[in-house]
């Protein structure tokens, strides 16, 4: 750091609280990676597993593994997504096996990279560490980036592409040449291929590599034209064929469609657009979005400023003004493809799960401006804010930290599996009936054929029903051989169990989660 007149002791007692803030997030992130190892899969990610290796999620149990051309056909029904996790999660079953930890260490890989991403930019930007952690700080405040930080699907994956395309946008602006550019595409392939809404980001970046260079030189290269409308061509080319074979030709599923501006009368829309822009929830959970529309609204104003004095600095204000236009097209992407109704934008749900990178990004940039304004007209009041921000810094570390290592996913509430199976074989004594909710058939699949975690398959009879089906529950009842046991999953939960006490004798043997998502009754 830079010593900006500040006195050696408040030097120093920064250094120490940004020492402390970056110990204390590291502990968290250390001890938060114990949610690794939980072989607890649902649906949507023993079903991700499934597809990896060329099967699908209600295939027979020791079906043999499939291609990848076995995967891509079985997307057809059983993904949405275009297929890049499923391939590389492939990969790192191949060479490492099927254990927990293999699994989930590739979606934890794509949730680290934006942190030293993160760092980068704000080197670019010559800001201190300690605005760096404050940014990592906004992307770990949020619940579902940690969920879905050890989650086997490709959020994270999208995650990270948000902030990798942002830089390689921003390093081949400044280095354009042929091998940079080649680079740039590699990165955005790579990340287009995550979730279908990436594509937001690879029409950004391009659209912010033409704007930045046009501003800058008041001309645009052939090359630029060229490589920009080559990827172009590739990814509207790839997403069409890809979208073309989905099942739902690229139709979002009807349970997002409160996500989704098309069709919102003008309060639902004030309100989605509130939750977007001002957020909801408590400090720091919920809110960060508020650093997002900071910078949209501060950003104009600054290069606006800089220009007319001729202060722009070629170096540093080149990287805000790709991040601000880089962040400018994104959203009205994200506004058109929801008003058109082909995608759910609400921040703070998994399918905007990549805004929280945008308003890490956004807060590096609020950062930078606020740094330009103090050193320049508020100096003698600087020393004092940096002091009283490493304070706040810290703070919020601890708070931030506390919410980390309070994750567990070893105890997830959704699927215990783990726990229900030696229930249920104790309970049936290898006689009787097992009825699972077929929803549970995938992670049962997981757990007896693939996790490597010793457990026992259910003993006796088993059969996977649909629990949503009374007259089938009952005709199971009336025909299968007593005890009857019925394990029934998170999927409608409070309409299920009802469903089931309806069961003439029926009993409740054990419940699993404060939520009661996962139950055992009994028919003697």
């Amino acid at each position: 750091m830079k010593n900006n007149g500040l006195s050696p002791e408040i030097q120093n007692s920064i250094h120490a609280l940004i020492w402390l803030s970056g110990s204390a997030l590291g502990i968290a992130a250390l001890i938060f990676a114990r949610n690794l190892l939980s072989p607890n899969l649902w649906f949507d990610e023993s079903g991700q597993f499934l597809l990896a290796i060329g099967q699908f999620h209600f295939a027979p149990q020791q079906s043999e593994y499939g291609s990848l051309l076995d995967s891509w056909g079985h997307s057809k029904s059983f993904s949405l997504d275009p297929g890049g996790f499923t391939v590389l999660l492939r990969v790192a079953i191949d060479i490492f096996g099927t254990q927990p930890l293999v699994l989930r260490a590739l979606p934890f890989i794509f949730a680290l990279i934006p942190a030293a991403l993160l760092i980068i930019l704000a080197k670019s930007l010559k800001l201190s560490i300690g605005f760096s952690i404050f940014s990592l700080l906004i992307l770990f405040s949020d619940d579902n980036y940690l969920y879905f930080a050890h989650e086997v699907r490709p959020y994270s994956m999208e995650c990270c592409g948000v902030a990798a395309i942002l830089l390689a946008t921003c390093y081949l602006i400044k280095n354009f040449q042929l091998k940079n550019l080649l680079s740039w595409a590699l990165v955005c392939g790579l990340f287009m291929s995550s979730r279908y809404s990436a594509l937001i980001y690879v029409v950004s970046s391009c659209f912010t590599i033409i704007s930045v260079q046009f501003l800058l030189e008041r001309k645009i290269h052939l090359k630029t034209i060229f490589g920009v409308t080559l990827l172009a061509a590739l990814a509207f080319g790839e997403y069409y064929f890809m979208l073309r074979y989905q099942t739902t030709g690229g139709t979002p599923p009807s349970y997002v469609n409160e996500f989704i501006l098309k069709g919102k009368d003008l309060g639902q829309t004030l309100s989605l657009l509130k939750t977007n822009y001002l957020g909801h929830g408590k400090f720091l959970s919920g809110r960060q979005v508020v650093f997002k529309t900071l910078f949209l609204l501060s950003s104009p104003f600054y290069l606006y400023w800089i220009k007319r004095r001729g202060k722009f600095n070629r170096i540093t204000d080149s990287t805000l003004l790709c991040l601000f236009i880089y962040v400018v097209v994104s959203e009205l992407l994200w506004m058109m493809l929801s008003l058109t109704g082909k995608m759910p934008w609400k921040f703070g749900t998994r399918w905007a799960l990549s805004e929280i990178v945008l308003c890490s990004l956004s807060f590096l940039g609020v950062a930078y401006i606020f740094k330009f304004f103090s050193t320049h007209y508020f100096q003698r009041f600087y020393k004092y804010t940096l002091l009283l921000l490493a304070v706040v810094l810290l703070i919020s570390t601890i708070y931030v930290s506390r919410g980390v290592i309070k994750y567990s996913r070893l105890d997830y509430e959704g699927e215990n599996l783990i726990k229900i199976l030696p229930l249920a074989n104790q309970a049936s004594a290898g006689k009787g009936t097992i009825v699972m909710d077929q929803f549970l058939y995938p992670d049962y699949r997981y757990l007896v054929e693939f996790s490597g975690a010793g457990i026992e398959p259910l003993a006796g009879k088993v059969m996977f029903a649909d629990f949503a089906n009374l007259s089938a529950l009952k005709g199971i009842e009336n025909s299968a051989a007593r005890p009857v046991l019925f394990i029934s999953g998170q999927w409608d939960s409070n309409r299920r169990m009802e469903l089931i006490h309806s069961l003439s004798g029926s009993r409740l043997i054990d419940r699993f989660s404060k939520n009661n998502f996962m139950y055992v009754l009994q028919v003697d």
